[in-house]
């Protein structure tokens, strides 16, 4: 599906850092059809554009160890997952006030947006987008394009509170979950653009932290592909009742995030 325009408060963009561009490159193009658009930087450097159809539906850039905060370990290899607001400095001041911490203090990004990287109080890392030239998604939930977030946390109640009052979303347990499960809308919306699930003891000393959702027309083709071409798959193909079914996996430099092939309703 095409997109135009993003609510505020919508999941509006998606980054993998990894150690190798190239690799990247050639493994995303196989598993989700991405084609790369190098955008030139200030520095020399390019940031990829991922495309489906001359349409953006992220990026991959490659990890700088001065990205890191001073005295913060190297960032690992992850995706980066961005929630479109309209005012990035006054989600910073909120966040601080909600518990949460800031990262990386509101910035601007050429002539493309401003962003700010935090922490919410149970740890798990989120950016915000304010758009000027770059507004996010132009594709979503088709082949290859982003299709749902999801955040694995260690209080879901504690979590729930804090994204209420930062991104004003409408939260509501799930109607498809037997589990501990919450769906967030933007304001003033009714389709959800995400979800919420409780840690349990299985996931060890695993921290809180969200991951994007990309669709897939075949599951088992997408797994298949990320395993022949260097990724790994930590959950095998499972069936979401009423939604379809989903695979976590990691591509060759460790990022990981999954794919879902959704139910033809």
């Amino acid at each position: 599906m095409e997109v135009d325009r993003l609510v505020e408060g919508a999941f509006c963009w998606a980054e993998a850092g990894v150690p190798d561009v190239q690799v990247a490159k050639a493994f995303y193009s196989t598993v989700l059809g991405w084609s790369f658009n190098d955008v030139p930087l200030p520095d020399g450097g390019v940031y990829p554009m991922a495309t489906i159809g001359g349409r953006n539906v992220g990026a991959v850039f490659k990890i700088d160890p001065k990205m890191a905060a001073p005295g913060a370990p190297p960032m690992p290899p992850s995706f980066s997952n961005y929630i479109q607001v309209s005012d990035v400095d006054a989600i910073a001041k909120r966040v601080g006030e909600l518990g949460g911490s800031v990262i990386v203090p509101p910035m601007d990004v050429m002539e493309e947006g401003k962003m700010v990287v935090f922490a919410d109080p149970t740890g798990a890392v989120l950016s915000a987008w304010q758009p000027k030239r770059h507004v996010g998604f132009g594709r979503m939930g088709e082949h290859g394009a982003p299709a749902w977030l999801e955040l694995m946390t260690k209080n879901i109640d504690v979590s729930a509170s804090f994204y209420r009052r930062l991104f004003d979303w409408e939260i509501s347990q799930s109607k498809n979950s037997t589990m501990q499960y919450f769906e967030f809308a933007p304001k003033g919306t009714t389709v959800g653009v995400g979800g919420m699930m409780q840690m349990d003891v299985s996931f060890g000393d695993m921290p809180s932290h969200w991951l994007p959702y990309f669709a897939v027309d075949n599951i088992n083709a997408a797994v298949a592909a990320v395993k022949e071409h260097g990724g790994t798959v930590c959950v095998e193909p499972t069936l979401i009742p009423s939604v379809g079914t989903f695979s976590v996996v990691q591509d060759p430099g460790g990022a990981t995030f999954n794919v879902l092939q959704l139910l033809q309703m």
